[in-house]
């Protein structure tokens, strides 16, 4: 969120997976047919949204848009080819590139292009004057993961490897998510301490400061070394984020500021880490009737806000007064047969 107004991507609907075994062949086709006149007609398609309006204004097609400090720039992942067809996958994500819009004069750039790959999650640095970018391949299977971090100038377009693509065991190092804290990029790094067929049987995970140089910060021992079926509930059990005087959270069963001991920070245990507000006095988390507001310190609820859906993001606004929630609505609530996706902001 940038003030008033929200960047996101829409896309229309085709039923896939087992939503698609609930339909008639006859009914597949006739989602499929648009296609056949306009390849790029379930695209991804990155606009702006002005809250309290209808007004609506493209971008371009692509991934994971984010505004600058000021508003007045966009940085995201361009999606080069057709996809309507195709799932998201690491082969139909590509050749994708990171570029920048400018809303002033509605000049779009090139910032950064793949060796191999494909670019996404952009995030303007600190200062405004870089764009840091991952380097996405195929980690498990097909599907995409991001496995190293570039930096490019916004101004020169110079650009320099942060973290470098790495395998253990013929496995991919992941590195996801990426966050700037004050002036220092830090992400989670999943190292593979064992083989497997698409991921690691165990992981190492650990905090870094990217810098250059690139150090590590923290390492999340609980869950070192775990065996498969749990490394995707690791991941999501994983998180940190600022503090509202620039320091580092880290999300370890609890909240606790980095250098504090896990034990000293029982008050504020949770089952779940949420989305961790900007300034690091509030987590949005996910409930069974909505989501719960609560204060990151002693996690005493401040509001519940009742939503019904499956909620597929939550987004806080710069000032931590707003979240921006997506929610997706079913036909059918039970068989999951998708109706519509809705956008709500929710004053706190």
């Amino acid at each position: 969120m940038a003030g008033d107004e929200l960047v996101v991507v829409r896309k229309k609907h085709i039923p896939d997976f087992a939503e698609a075994e609930m339909f008639s062949e006859t009914q597949l086709a006739e989602y499929y047919a648009p296609i056949e006149k306009d390849e790029r007609y379930a695209d991804p398609e990155i606009v702006i949204l002005k809250i309290g309006t209808n007004t609506i204004s493209r971008v371009d097609w692509g991934w994971s848009p984010v505004f600058s400090s000021d508003g007045r720039q966009i940085a995201y992942e361009h999606q080069k080819n057709p996809i309507s067809r195709f799932r998201v996958l690491a082969k139909t994500l590509a050749g994708n590139d990171i570029r920048i819009f400018n809303r002033n004069n509605k000049i779009t750039t090139i910032l950064a292009t793949p060796d191999s790959g494909h670019l996404s999650d952009p995030l303007f640095s600190s200062d405004g004057k870089y764009v840091v970018y991952s380097l996405g391949d195929a980690i498990n299977g097909d599907f995409a993961g991001n496995v190293g971090i570039g930096r490019v100038s916004i101004d020169d377009k110079s650009s320099e490897i942060l973290y470098p693509p790495t395998k253990e065991f013929g496995l991919y190092h992941i590195i996801d998510p990426k966050h700037f804290i004050s002036n220092h990029l830090i992400a989670l790094r999943s190292k593979p301490t064992s083989g497997g067929t698409f991921l690691a049987k165990s992981y190492k995970y650990e905090l870094l400061d990217i810098g250059p140089p690139t150090k590590s910060i923290y390492t999340y021992y609980r869950y070192e070394n775990q065996q498969i079926k749990r490394v995707i509930y690791a991941w999501s059990l994983l998180s940190f984020g600022p503090t509202g005087s620039g320091g580092l959270l880290i999300y370890d069963g609890g909240w606790h500021s980095a250098g504090q001991e896990i034990q000293s920070c029982r008050t504020s245990s949770a089952e779940v880490p949420g989305i961790l507000s900007p300034n690091g006095s509030m987590t949005a988390v996910i409930v069974p009737k909505g989501i719960d507001i609560r204060y990151t310190q002693n996690q005493h609820t401040l509001k519940t806000i009742k939503i019904k859906g499956r909620i597929q993001n939550i987004t806080w606004s710069s000032d931590s007064r707003r979240i921006a929630v997506v929610v997706t609505k079913y036909q059918d609530y039970e068989m999951e047969i998708f109706s519509r996706d809705e956008l709500s902001v929710f004053e706190l």
